[in-house]
Parts: C-alpha cells; structure tokens; sequence
C-alpha cells in the first residue's frame, strides 16, 4: 500500500478553483468528514478496509460541509521575488534568483524597528542596482522604483506547485495557473 504521507492530492474549492495540495491521509479525513467529493481517483491506488474497497482520490472538490481558512503571504525572500516576478524595481530586467538580492528602499540606518522585514519596504534588486543604491534612498540615488513595494494578497494557486510526477489529469484543473 502507497504512504498516505507521501501522495499528492489536488483539493478545488466550489467554483473549481485549486486551494491546496494536500497528502492522502487528509484526502481520506475530508472524504469521511464529508468536507469534500472525489472528482478523479488514483486508479492504481486502492485503501481498503474490512467491507470497503476504494480507490485513492487525485482531485478533490470541498461542497458545502467544507470551509477553508483564508491564508496570509508568509514574509520571505522567495515571496518577495514571486511579488515582484524576478525583476529588478529599479533596471527593469527579469533575472534567476541566483542572480537577484532583497534592497531595503529606506536603507536600514534610516528606518524604524518595525520596517527591517515589511512588506513595504523590501523589493528585489539585481546586485548591480542593489550595490549602485548602497545605503541610500532611491531619491538620494537617482534612482526610480519600477513600483512600490506592497504586501501581496494571499492566492489560492500560489501554493500548488506542479510537479513532474503529479497525475495529468491536474493539468485540465490547473491549466490557467501555470
């Protein structure tokens, strides 16, 4: 039998929108709860128990019995780079993460305690920018923002990551979020 742990399961809310990816002992909870309704199965996936025999579900929809909390965008480099789509606010160009760096816009020795990790004042740079900048303000540096920085809503969609080796029946679910 599979590690429930391990396998992927596509969770959409009402409207078919994708929320989640959770594992399948979630999946197999949801069902039993009654939170959700099974839209594609694992064919080769069978849970069985002493007078049941089913397969494992590969998509599933919440109905009404199942609510979902909203979630909030976690503070991290990696975000703050997916906010900005991996382009530099002041040059411009689109660059790998390898190659981009977090630029405080008010430098640290001008801030306040509570705007080191804010939203609102941390945006991508290349290090070229970043190093141009220094410990100034863009104005200082005669430097112009792309925009200003924000604190990005949380989607649904920026938690499912498709990988190579998830059913392909996901795509049709996920078509408009790749």
């Amino acid at each position: 039998m599979a590690n429930l742990e391990k396998v992927r399961v596509l969770l959409l809310d009402q409207g078919m929108q994708p929320i989640d990816v959770i594992n399948g002992r979630k999946a197999i909870e949801k069902l039993y709860e009654g939170k959700a309704d099974v839209l594609e199965e694992y064919a080769d996936i069978p849970i069985r128990s002493q007078r049941l025999t089913l397969n494992l579900p590969c998509v599933m929809m919440l109905n009404g019995a199942g609510h979902y909390k909203r979630r909030f965008v976690k503070f991290s480099r990696p975000n703050v780079f997916w906010r900005d789509g991996y382009i530099c606010q002041y040059c411009c160009k689109k660059f790998p993460a390898a190659k981009l760096t977090l630029d405080h816009v008010i430098p640290k020795s001008n801030r306040t305690p509570d705007s080191y990790k804010s939203w609102t004042n941390i945006v991508t740079a290349c290090k070229p920018c970043n190093q141009k900048k220094r410990n100034r303000t863009p104005q200082e540096a005669k430097m112009k923002l792309l925009r200003e920085p924000f604190k990005p809503s949380w989607e649904p969609a920026m938690t499912i990551q498709y990988l190579p080796n998830d059913p392909a029946v996901w795509e049709s679910y996920l078509k408009d979020f790749l």
